[in-house]
C-alpha cells in the first residue's frame, strides 16, 4: 500500500513518539524483578495443583529461599546482588586485562564482606534452646530443627524441586501464544561529490509475529511487518508499507501427531509428580540421617536442566550442578553439596560387644552412656584394686594377683580415654557435617532420653564413688581418694619397723613440727627417748583427733546424700504403678480397636 506524501515533519515526530512509548512499556515490563517474582507465582500454582494427595502434598511450610535465621541465608538483594569477595590479585582481570579496560560497573551494586549470615548466632534462640550459658541444648527436637534450617543436602532438594516446576511452566509455554518483535533502523548519506548526486535516507522497519505451537504438533504464524522510508534528495519522498501474513503448517507423517508433540510435556509433567513423591521419602530418610546417622537419603532428579531434555534446555545455573546443586562450588561436593551422612561407629557395639552402634543424635547418647558404664566399671576396678593391696600387704594374696587386676584397671582407662576422644570427634562430625553449624558452636546434650535405661543413675554412682573413697581415706589413711598402694617390694620403709614409725601420716593442713636436733654430741638411747616420745605421742594424738573429725564431717555428708537419693528413689518407685496402668490401659485400647 502506498500513501500521499506528508509533511515530513508530522510524521518524524509522531513516529518518534510511538517508538519512545514502545521502548518505555518494554523497559518498564521486563524488568528482572519481575521476571523473579513470575516464577515463584508459577511454581507455587504448580506445585499447589500437583498436591492432589495428602500423602504427597508440598509441605506447608515449603519455601525456595532460606530461612532468614539460616546461616545460609543471603541478606543482600537477590535481584540487584553485591559482589561477592574475591581474590584480590584475580580481580584485577576483571577491570583490566591485556591492556584492556574491563566492564566499569562490576561494583554498581556493592560489595559484600561475608558469605553467610551474619545474624544466624544472634537468632539462634529463635530455633532452639539455649541454655544460660549460651551453648545450644542438643536433644532430637533441636538436632532435627537445626538440620532442616541449615542443611546444605534439604536446601538442595527443595532448589531441585523449583527448577522441576520450571521445566513444566516451560514446556507448558511452549503451547502457549508467544509474540515477537523486532525493529531495524537505518541511516545513509551520499554526499555532494558522488556523481548521482547528494542523498540521504532514513529507513526504520518494524516486525511483529504471533506464534501458537498446537498439541498435533501443528504451527501457525502470524506476522506483521511495517517499512518507513524517508529519501531527503530533491524533493522530499516518504514511503510506507505495511505487510500482513499468516502461515499454518501441519506435519502428516515426520513428527506429527500428539504423541511427539506432547512427549516432552509430559516428561516434564510426570519428573515434577515423581519429585513430589521423592520429596516425602527423602523427608523420611532425612529424618533418620540426623537422628540414628543412616544413610543419605536419595535426592529429587531433573530430566531437564543442563544435560538437556525438556524444561531449561541448556540451562547450567549458578553450580556445579546448576542451581539446584548450588553447594558443589563453595563446598566440594560435586555439585550435590557436603555430604551429611550422621555416621556412628560401626562395629558390634562398645568394648567389641553388645548392640551395634547407630550415628546421629541418639549415636552420641549411645556412646555417652557406654562412657559412662566403663567409668562405673573402672571405679569398681580401682576400689578392688585398693583391696587387694591391702589383702597383699596382709599376706592374704600373692603379687602375681594384683599385677593382674592393675594391668586391668590401666587397660581399662586406656580404653576410657580412647572412647572419649571418639566421643569428641563424632560429636563434631554431626556438628559440622550434619547440622552444617561452625565447629566452635557450643553445644550441650541433653541426656534425659537415656536416663530411663540408666540402672545406675549417675548421683547414685557419684554417690557410691565418694562412700568408697571415704572409705580408703578412714581405711588406709590415704593422702588421695582411692590412690593404689605402693608395691611392698620396691618400698625401702616397709622393711625398717623403726623407720615406719617415725614416718607420720599425712596431715592436712600444716605439718607438724619436728623434734629439735640434738646437741653436737650424740646422746645415749635413753636421752633419745626422753626428748622424742613426748613430740611423738602428741604428734599421734592431733593425726587420730584430726582424722577422726574429718571422718565424721564426711560420714554426715555422706548421710544426708543416701537420705535424699532413697527419697528419690521412693518417688520413682511411686510412680511406677500409675505408669504400668496406663501402658495396660494403652494395650487394651490398641487391641479392641484391632479386634
Amino acid at each position: 500500500m502506498m500513501h500521499a506524501p506528508q509533511t515530513m515533519h508530522d510524521l518524524g515526530f509522531r513516529h518518534l513518539v510511538v517508538l519512545s512509548l514502545v521502548v518505555l512499556a518494554a523497559a518498564s515490563g521486563c524488568t528482572r524483578g519481575k521476571y523473579y517474582l513470575q516464577a515463584d507465582r508459577e511454581v507455587s500454582t504448580l506445585l499447589a495443583e500437583k498436591s492432589c494427595d495428602p500423602r504427597w502434598a508440598i509441605p506447608a511450610s515449603y519455601n525456595v529461599r532460606q530461612d532468614e535465621r539460616s546461616r545460609f541465608y543471603d541478606t543482600y538483594n537477590q535481584v540487584f546482588p553485591p559482589m561477592p569477595p574475591d581474590d584480590p590479585t584475580s580481580h584485577r582481570y576483571m577491570h583490566c586485562i591485556d591492556g584492556k579496560w574491563g566492564f566499569p560497573r562490576w561494583h554498581i551494586n556493592g560489595d559484600r564482606t561475608t558469605l553467610d549470615n551474619p545474624a544466624w548466632r544472634a537468632r539462634i534462640h529463635e530455633v532452639v534452646d539455649v541454655s544460660d550459658s549460651g551453648a545450644i541444648v542438643l536433644d532430637e527436637r533441636s538436632a532435627v530443627r537445626l538440620a532442616y534450617v541449615n542443611s546444605i543436602d534439604w536446601q538442595d532438594q527443595l532448589e531441585t524441586l523449583y527448577l522441576s516446576a520450571l521445566d513444566t511452566t516451560t514446556e507448558r509455554f511452549r503451547f502457549d501464544v508467544q509474540f515477537y518483535g523486532g525493529n531495524d533502523t537505518t541511516y545513509r548519506n551520499r554526499g555532494p561529490l558522488n556523481p548521482l548526486g547528494a542523498a540521504t535516507s532514513w529507513t526504520t522497519a518494524t516486525g511483529l509475529e504471533a506464534r501458537r505451537y498446537f498439541a498435533t504438533a501443528g504451527e501457525a504464524v502470524v506476522g506483521l511487518l511495517n517499512s518507513v522510508v524517508w529519501q531527503f534528495a530533491g524533493p522530499d519522498q516518504y514511503a510506507n508499507v505495511s505487510i500482513l501474513n499468516f502461515n499454518l503448517v501441519q506435519p502428516l507423517l515426520r513428527n506429527a501427531g500428539r504423541s511427539i508433540a506432547l512427549e516432552t510435556l509430559t516428561i516434564a509433567e510426570r519428573a515434577l509428580l515423581a519429585n513430589l513423591r521423592r520429596l516425602q521419602f527423602y523427608r523420611q530418610g532425612f529424618y533418620l540421617q540426623v537422628v540414628f546417622g543412616g544413610n543419605s537419603p536419595p535426592g529429587l532428579q531433573r530430566r531437564g536442566g543442563f544435560a538437556g531434555g525438556t524444561g531449561f534446555a541448556g540451562f547450567s545455573g549458578t553450580g556445579i550442578g546448576g542451581f539446584g546443586n548450588i553447594g558443589g562450588v563453595f563446598f566440594g561436593g560435586n555439585g550435590v553439596g557436603l555430604n551429611t551422612a550422621g555416621g556412628g561407629t560401626g562395629g558390634a557395639g562398645f568394648a567389641g560387644g553388645g548392640a551395634g552402634n547407630v550415628g546421629g543424635f541418639y549415636g552420641l547418647l549411645q556412646t555417652r552412656q557406654q562412657i559412662r558404664n566403663a567409668e562405673q566399671n573402672l571405679a569398681s576396678q580401682e576400689r578392688a584394686l585398693a583391696l587387694l593391696d591391702a589383702n597383699l600387704e596382709a599376706g592374704l594374696v600373692g603379687i602375681d594377683q594384683v599385677d593382674q587386676l592393675r594391668q586391668s584397671v590401666e587397660t581399662s582407662r586406656a580404653g576410657l580415654l580412647q572412647a572419649k576422644t571418639s566421643l569428641v570427634n563424632q560429636f563434631e562430625s554431626f556438628k559440622v557435617r550434619t547440622l552444617n553449624l561452625p565447629s566452635d558452636t557450643a553445644m550441650v546434650l541433653d541426656e534425659s532420653f537415656i536416663k530411663r535405661f540408666q540402672f545406675i543413675s549417675p548421683e547414685m554412682q557419684l554417690l557410691q564413688n565418694d562412700i568408697g573413697d571415704f572409705l580408703g581415706v578412714y581405711s588406709f589413711g590415704a593422702a588421695e581418694p582411692l590412690k593404689e598402694t605402693e608395691d611392698p617390694r620396691q618400698d625401702p620403709l616397709r622393711d625398717d619397723p623403726e623407720a615406719l614409725e617415725l614416718v607420720p601420716p599425712a596431715l592436712e593442713g600444716q605439718p607438724a613440727p619436728l623434734p629439735p636436733p640434738l646437741g653436737g654430741e650424740a646422746g645415749d638411747a635413753e636421752l633419745l627417748e626422753e626428748q622424742v616420745a613426748p613430740q611423738t605421742e602428741e604428734i599421734r594424738d592431733q593425726l587420730s583427733r584430726t582424722l577422726v573429725a574429718a571422718a565424721l564431717d564426711n560420714l554426715d555428708a555422706l548421710r544426708e546424700r543416701v537420705e535424699q537419693q532413697a527419697a528419690d528413689v521412693r518417688t520413682d518407685l511411686q510412680q511406677v504403678p500409675d505408669e504400668a496402668a496406663a501402658r495396660l490401659a494403652g494395650l487394651r485400647a490398641d487391641r479392641t480397636r484391632n479386634v
